[in-house]
């Protein structure tokens, strides 16, 4: 069934954590939030000045990601639509973003080659990683909060210790490009998606 119309085509789309909203990133920048049981939307902003590529939701609810073709980061309040935080230090499309179990960072995987990790409690970057040998294109943190997982172009998928700033795993199980990541909610298995097939 046809749940809404959108003005532009459609690249991501995130539930909240209590599935009231759905989240839709379309290819002229434009955020909307939709309420899932009246199917109306609450509000529509221009976030991007590129394709909005990807969302995540922040573990307490009330705020999400965003990553953009336009190179920036920024996340935003749930409820009001309110700009939070804009992280702008990548040089290249953004393909995921990722909140860490506690909240306080927040991941992201650009064309650029990295993976950058913004310290949400100071508002800036903490780190830069390097781990591929092309675009990233996923990003996840695990529960143990010092290991991010991310894939690329590059066919691998790098589980990454980013408190020591070293790769301490490395699964090549794919022949073309890794683009998706998902973690089963025990954060015990981990599936990928690749160009493949």
């Amino acid at each position: 069934h046809r749940f809404i119309d959108l003005e532009s085509e459609v690249l991501a789309l995130r539930f909240s954590n209590d599935g009231a909203f759905l989240l839709v990133g379309d290819v002229e920048g434009f955020i909307s939030v939709w309420n899932v049981r009246s199917r109306e939307r609450v509000y529509r902003i221009h976030g991007h000045h590129g394709f909005v590529l990807d969302f995540a939701a922040s573990p307490d609810g009330g705020s999400f990601a965003t990553a953009s073709g336009d190179g920036s980061v920024k996340v935003w309040n749930l409820a009001s639509g309110a700009q939070i935080a804009s992280f702008d230090r990548h040089r290249g499309a953004v393909h995921s973003v990722d909140f860490s179990r506690d909240g306080s960072l927040l991941a992201s995987g650009s064309n650029d080659g990295t993976v950058r990790i913004w310290d949400l409690l100071i508002g800036s970057q903490r780190q830069v990683l390097y781990p591929h040998d092309g675009i990233v294109l996923a990003t996840r943190f695990l529960a143990d909060g010092k290991t991010l997982v991310s894939s690329s172009a590059d066919r691998s998928i790098l589980f990454t210790d980013f408190k020591a700033g070293k790769v301490v795993h490395t699964i090549h199980g794919h022949s073309d490009r890794v683009v998706a990541l998902a973690l089963s909610a025990d954060g015990g298995k981990i599936a990928s998606a690749s160009w493949d097939r």
